[in-house]
């Protein structure tokens, strides 16, 4: 994104995702220099923490050595119903000597400030991505940045890995541009310098475990006890996506899986995830994996069983029962 600021600039920028904030506030701060003294005309706020009229008598001091005073304001979703009131009668007439910039991780569309930035064309909602090709575009304008192209392969390999983690998949580009030294990036290069990281790993096996991937689900699980993962936390990792399953399968024999990102609290990417893991998945039988978890635990904790054997068998139990 770029954004030319200058006096009378006046907009809120919206995004449930840090990172896009984050660029955003960057960018402004980067095109105002050379404009804005930042020790002398830069105020920095935060929605919560300091009220409207702090932030209006910013607004109406004078610049003292810059074209304009620039004004920022972090969490405005905190900022209180009546202060937001008191901010949109500002955005209805902003000061050419001052430059306004609010950022925030939503706000009521029907408060005053949102319908009075909305109505002065001062908002904008940065597009946050949410479907994996939504998130290889990200990457691929990531890319793009430092100078790089990569194979499709390569990006989705980095886009599944990385799980909707915005700051993640840029961290790993950034490795990567490192890691290759000519333009083109492809699926073995991302294997090399990304590795299989341990995070990586405990993604896979969740993966294998809710997809019915015996085969890969057992490797995985033989990866993890080898780099030394303690058993009952991947249990509980077995439990924990067990559980989300569970839910997402009620919530659509309700005839309410559009919510599941709601209702299970993950993120967009990780929601559509469970929704193709559970497909046609009935509630009773993810019940019944919990049954398995339970009695796996115990075996676990009375040493009636080795950890290794008794997590092995419960995988078999889950994926496979008929050959348990």
């Amino acid at each position: 994104m770029t954004y030319e600021v200058a006096g009378g600039s006046c907009m809120i920028f919206v995004s449930s995702e840090p990172l896009l904030l984050g660029d955003a506030k960057r960018d402004i701060v980067t095109s105002s220099k050379g404009k804005v003294d930042p020790v002398m005309d830069q105020s920095q706020f935060r929605g919560g923490q300091h009220s409207a009229q702090e932030i209006l008598d910013s607004l109406s001091a004078y610049p003292f050595s810059s074209e304009f005073r620039l004004v920022l304001v972090d969490e405005a979703e905190s900022i209180a119903a009546a202060d937001q009131r008191d901010l949109a009668q500002y955005f209805k007439d902003p000061s050419p000597q001052h430059a306004l910039f609010l950022f925030a991780k939503k706000l009521d569309g029907r408060g005053a400030l949102s319908a009075t930035a909305k109505k002065q064309k001062m908002l904008t909602a940065l597009n946050t991505p949410q479907k994996p090709g939504e998130f290889m575009a990200f990457a691929k304008t990531e890319l793009k940045k430092l100078g790089k192209t990569a194979e499709n392969s390569a990006v989705a390999l980095l886009v599944d890995w990385t799980a909707g983690d915005l700051m993640r998949l840029r961290g790993e580009l950034e490795k990567l541009d490192i890691f290759v030294p000519g333009e083109r990036i492809t699926a073995d290069h991302v294997r090399e310098a990304v590795a299989r990281s341990h995070q990586s790993q405990v993604f896979d096996f969740i993966d294998a475990f809710a997809e019915r991937k015996i085969g890969r689900c057992l490797i995985e699980l033989k990866a993890l006890m080898s780099d030394g993962e303690p058993p009952l936390r991947i249990l509980a990792l077995m439990v924990r996506q067990t559980r989300l399953l569970h839910k997402a399968s009620e919530l659509i024999a309700q005839g309410e899986g559009g919510s599941l990102e709601k209702e299970l609290g993950v993120h967009p990417f990780v929601a559509r995830k469970i929704r193709g893991q559970v497909r046609n998945g009935d509630p009773a039988e993810y019940a019944r994996w919990f049954h398995v978890m339970v009695d796996t635990d115990k075996k676990i904790k009375s040493g009636k069983m080795s950890p290794d054997f008794a997590l092995e068998d419960a995988v078999y139990r889950v994926i496979r029962p008929e050959w348990a």
